[in-house]
């Protein structure tokens, strides 16, 4: 699985797949810029290979600035 944050927003990626299986398009709560990994009650996890990676923040262009000045 590989996460993808961008601001607010967050895309999942299942089994390496070139498109996101699900996306969060505003995260709610503070931004403390941490990473948490959860296991439910009476549920055994395992975590392997993890890795962060830090990136650039991708901003999005409105409309109004794709089109250029006159």
């Amino acid at each position: 699985m590989r996460i993808e944050v961008n601001g607010a927003s967050a895309k999942i990626f299942i089994d390496g797949l070139k498109y996101s299986s699900f996306v969060v398009d505003e995260m709610l709560g503070n931004t403390k810029k941490s990473v948490g990994l959860y296991v439910d009650m009476a549920t055994i996890g395992y975590f392997k290979d993890l890795k962060v990676t830090k990136k650039p923040l991708k901003v999005k262009q409105t409309q109004r600035e794709n089109k250029g000045s006159i």
